[in-house]
């Protein structure tokens, strides 16, 4: 709820007309939150890739081989 109540405030000051009710997008929330995870994880990755190099042993073989 006090998310909602910043993100209204933020709306608001960008002069955005209609705001809807909590009610209305409180379902929405969990699909959002979890986009957004989803998002900083795979940025996070990206990032991790870019900066420690990956190097295998000339003789490994991955497991069940």
């Amino acid at each position: 709820m006090a998310f909602y109540k910043e993100q209204v405030e933020r709306m608001k000051a960008q002069g955005a007309a209609g705001v809807p009710p909590f009610e209305t997008v409180k379902a929405q929330s969990p699909r959002l939150q979890a986009a957004a995870a989803q998002t900083i994880s795979l940025d996070i990755q990206k990032e991790i890739k870019a900066k420690v190099p990956i190097t295998l042993a000339d003789d490994y073989r991955p497991a069940g081989e």
